[in-house]
C-alpha cells in the first residue's frame, strides 16, 4: 500500500498503484468509524496525522470520508472496496486489524476474494463456521507463547493453515 514513500494511506491510490504492479494479494487494515461502518486506516493516530482531522475519534462514516489522506489520497470505506473489487475478479483482499469475521462478513461482498487475518480462538472459529478463508497472525502466536506441541496440535485441529508473520518480526526474532 506504499505510494510516493507514504506506507499504511490504506488509499484508493494506493490500492491501484499495487493493483497495476501486478499484485494480486491486497492487504487494507479496517477500523470501525463511530457509527459502525468499517473503513479503510491502519490506526484512528496515524489517520488523524494524514488528514488533519480535530474531531471526535473515531469519526463517523461522513466526517471520515470528507479528509483526504496527506491532502491528495482518496479514503475507502467498506462499501468504496466492495465496488473496486468488483471490477477486479483476480484480486484477494487479504483483511487486517478486523476483530470480528462473523460482523465482517455480512458488509463483504465477495468472500471468494477475501483472506482474514485473525487474531484469537474466537476469529478463527469463526472464519471456519463460515468458511472464510483465513490466517493467524502472528499477534496470536505471541499472545501463546511458548509454542510447543500442544498449542500447534490445537491450531492444527482446529484446520488452521495459514500463518502471518511480519517481516520484522522475522527479521527481528529469526527464531521466533
Amino acid at each position: 500500500g506504499e505510494i510516493d514513500e507514504h506506507i499504511y494511506t490504506n488509499s484508493l491510490e494506493a490500492i491501484n498503484l499495487s493493483h497495476n504492479n501486478g499484485f494480486k494479494y491486497i492487504e487494507l487494515d479496517f477500523l470501525k468509524t463511530r457509527d459502525g461502518h468499517y473503513v479503510a486506516a491502519h490506526d484512528w493516530n496515524k489517520w488523524v496525522n494524514f488528514t488533519g482531522y480535530k474531531g471526535k475519534i473515531p469519526p463517523t462514516l461522513e466526517d471520515f470520508k470528507k479528509y483526504k489522506i496527506l491532502k491528495k489520497f482518496t479514503p475507502l470505506s467498506l462499501y468504496d472496496v466492495n465496488e473496486w473489487i468488483s471490477k477486479k475478479p483476480d484480486i484477494t483482499l487479504v483483511t487486517d486489524k478486523v476483530k470480528s469475521p462473523k460482523d465482517f462478513i455480512i458488509y463483504f461482498n465477495f468472500k471468494n476474494q477475501l483472506l482474514m487475518e485473525v487474531f484469537d480462538y474466537k476469529g478463527i472459529i469463526e472464519a471456519k463456521e463460515l468458511d472464510i478463508d483465513f490466517t493467524v497472525s502472528d499477534i496470536f502466536l505471541y499472545k501463546n507463547l511458548p509454542l510447543n506441541r500442544n498449542l500447534l496440535e490445537k491450531l492444527n485441529s482446529l484446520g488452521v493453515r495459514k500463518l502471518s508473520v511480519s517481516n520484522i518480526v522475522i527479521n527481528k526474532d529469526i527464531n521466533f
